[in-house]
């Protein structure tokens, strides 16, 4: 299709030329006035609809993990090299990389929420180019994204998957490989090691979609929203290091700081 032909024009046709300009300022101003669309995470009036449903404001004051970081979960430390908890193996031991945008507060909360709870799905492809910039480590030469899956009740309850969304966004081919083949506890209030027998048996390899020989040798990143402890990731993982694959990493928008009081990320997946 061209751009801007005709009496249609593209979102893309937008950002050129004067009569772009002015028919994208039109279109704010109308669906200001009909739709009074607010942005997603501090439900401000959107001045510029066509924008994003996020306001620039909001944008700006994102909170992000800067190097240097844990080579191996990707958390701030003081020097380049790895956490004591990734030394000592105590950390999802089957993940060999993680990386995350930003810690699981704030804004960042605010538009996880809103992609989960409010649908608000567009939110998917901007979280996605973040993640993109923040895991280029992880995903460069990685072969496949597999996405961490929600239980059947739970996908029909919501009508997505937000890990999917998320995967779709980034610059790899995406394999649906597991399921959730059983419905957990709440994970809110438990330690780690409980955290990780809830989740022991939760997952497995989608067998009518997806051959071992997809896997084998491969390496795959998985995907989700937040991760708390890696309980699970680590549960995925594993699935996925049985079924062939050569290396597990992953890639999550936010995560968890163990101390911060907030830690319900497994608890509404």
């Amino acid at each position: 299709m061209k751009k801007g032909t005709g009496p249609f024009f593209t979102a893309s046709s937008l950002k050129k030329g004067p009569v772009p300009f002015f028919a994208r300022r039109a279109i704010d101003g109308l669906l200001a006035v009909l739709l009074a669309p607010r942005c997603a995470s501090c439900e401000e009036l959107l001045d510029s609809p066509t924008s994003g449903v996020v306001c620039p404001r909001c944008w700006s004051a994102l909170v992000v993990f800067t190097p240097p970081v844990c080579e191996r979960c990707g958390l701030p430390v003081l020097r380049t090299g790895s956490c004591g908890p990734c030394r000592a193996r105590a950390f999802a031991a089957e993940i060999t990389r993680l990386r995350a945008v930003g810690p699981y507060d704030g804004t960042l909360r605010r538009l996880l929420h809103a992609l989960k709870y409010d649908g608000r799905r567009t939110l998917a492809k901007r979280l996605g180019i973040l993640l993109e910039a923040h895991a280029h480590d992880v995903l460069d030469g990685a072969h496949l994204l597999v996405p961490v899956p929600l239980h059947v009740s739970r996908r029909r309850e919501r009508g997505f998957n937000q890990a999917t969304d998320l995967a779709s966004a980034l610059d790899l081919p995406r394999v649906d490989a597991l399921a959730r083949v059983a419905t957990t506890r709440s994970q809110t209030g438990l330690s780690r090691d409980q955290r990780v027998r809830n989740v022991r048996h939760a997952f497995a390899v989608r067998t009518r979609a997806l051959t071992s020989a997809a896997l084998c040798d491969r390496v795959v990143v998985l995907v989700d929203d937040v991760c708390t402890t890696g309980a699970t990731l680590e549960a995925c993982a594993r699935v996925l290091a049985r079924a062939g694959a050569r290396e597990v990493r992953a890639v999550t928008v936010a995560r968890a700081l163990l101390h911060h009081p907030q830690m319900d990320t497994d608890t509404h997946r």
